[in-house]
């Protein structure tokens, strides 16, 4: 009798502590959502791949036909694609919907793949998203480039990304050769990367040397932007360096300002010499 009283207590006074806490959590709430553990797969809506600079590579090479719900511009992931994975990536979608190729080497590509069912009918209807990504390949296939950076010079190119409390990318060219690039102010386990840069007919070339990542965790609630808070940083170099090929285009000026806007890949950047 005695330990049914004492269990019917004990009962009692968990749930009474279970209550105190979850009133302790709800008023913290606005200070921490969730604590993140490092995985070796990311939600991509809150672009933690972006440290994965083959990610593309890995979508055209596997099928990956369900690619077009997890995509987002990213010029990390484009600039390392060659002219040929830039086509079989915008080919890719085509080929979802049964599209008969009548290229022989690009149709062959796909007969790999067990979900390409080629269709006499190639009226192929695409979405919204689809139309999208398709005119976002062809920005990087064929873009009408300008000869704007020199090399031998300094450069800060800041990428506009829509107001003072959201900062876009900062990529950082010195005139011994060197760069730094800090992505986007967000939910992102990449912290920057660096190497060397070289501008080559319209082309800014960026070969990786190193990167730095954020492990462990947890993500801020903030009304504006969210981002990882207490992490370790984790360095990580390349044998083979990426090469990251980003087209230079003429850009839109959005104020009156004294410095040019340069369209980097996918994005308006404001430059400073």
């Amino acid at each position: 009798m005695k330990k049914i009283f004492f269990l019917i207590l004990f009962t009692f006074i968990s749930l009474l502590y279970a209550k105190d806490n979850k009133e302790i959590m709800d008023k913290n709430s606005n200070a921490i959502t969730d604590y993140v553990e490092y995985k070796n797969y990311f939600d991509v809506s809150t672009r933690n791949e972006e440290f994965d600079f083959w990610r593309l590579k890995t979508v055209i090479y596997n099928g990956d036909i369900d690619f077009v719900e997890k995509y987002y511009p990213c010029n990390e992931h484009f600039g390392v694609l060659s002219q040929e994975e830039l086509s079989l990536l915008r080919n890719l979608i085509y080929a979802k919907h049964g599209y008969n190729f009548k290229n022989e080497e690009i149709q062959n590509f796909f007969k790999k793949f067990s979900w390409y069912k080629p269709s006499d009918n190639n009226d192929v209807i695409l979405s919204n998203r689809e139309e999208i990504i398709i005119n976002d390949i062809k920005n990087f296939e064929k873009p009408d480039v300008i000869n704007f950076f020199e090399n031998k010079k300094s450069y800060i190119i800041e990428q506009f990304n829509g107001g003072a409390d959201q900062r876009g990318f900062v990529l950082t060219l010195n005139k011994d050769g060197s760069f730094y690039y800090k992505p986007a102010q967000g939910v992102n386990r990449l912290k920057c990367f660096e190497g060397k840069w070289e501008a080559e007919n319209g082309y800014l070339n960026l070969a990786v040397e190193k990167e730095v990542l954020l492990f462990g965790g947890y993500i801020t609630c903030d009304p504006n932007t969210p981002f990882f808070s207490e992490t370790h940083d984790v360095y990580v170099s390349f044998k083979n360096n990426p090469i990251i090929k980003l087209p230079v285009q003429a850009g839109r000026e959005y104020y009156k300002s004294d410095l040019p806007w340069i369209k980097i890949g996918f994005f308006d950047c404001q430059v400073k010499k």
